[in-house]
């Protein structure tokens, strides 16, 4: 949406400051790996930003503020950027599992392009410990699950499910 950015740089200095006021010593921003754009190959720690929507644009924009704010208020910041997380009553993915599931989804291609997922069980485990790990201060984090090509989520999914699942190629 419109001012996406503005917004979230706006609700990180609010938060920083009002943080700063009530002795914060840490932040932990919860960011998105949308802030690296739509790719190919893996991303990590030391890949270069380059977001490719609006959405990611927003959040790279929350980062730096937060960084640039957090500094100058004496405020440690870790940020997390979260891959794509999944586990119990996940809506984005509902679909995905509803159509392997019914056996009515296809692949187009050999699903051989990675994929970084992360359960919400890590995620929010790793989210604490950007809290607490002291060496975690000042980095900028990626949450992510090993990677996976899609094709072994999709057959993982319908095993687990009974289904089948084609492959067309592309």
């Amino acid at each position: 949406r419109p001012g996406g950015g503005a917004l979230i740089a706006d609700v990180v200095a609010a938060l920083l400051k009002a943080g700063s006021r009530a002795g914060l010593r840490r932040l932990v921003l919860a960011s998105s790996s949308a802030i690296f754009g739509h790719r190919w190959e893996p991303v990590g720690d030391e890949s270069r930003p380059a977001p490719d929507t609006p959405y990611g644009r927003a959040r790279l924009i929350g980062e730096e503020q937060a960084v640039t704010l957090g500094s100058g208020l004496g405020i440690e910041i870790v940020v997390a950027r979260l891959t794509e997380t999944f586990g119990p009553g996940s809506q984005p993915h509902a679909s995905l599992f509803r159509a392997i599931a019914e056996g009515g989804f296809r692949v187009v291609g050999d699903g051989r392009h990675p994929h970084q997922l992360a359960s919400v069980e890590d995620a929010v485990r790793a989210l604490v410990a950007c809290g607490r790990v002291p060496e975690a201060a000042g980095r900028a984090l990626l949450i992510s699950g090993p990677e996976i090509q899609l094709h072994e989520w999709i057959e993982a999914i319908a095993g687990a499910t009974g289904a089948s699942v084609r492959f067309m190629p592309a």
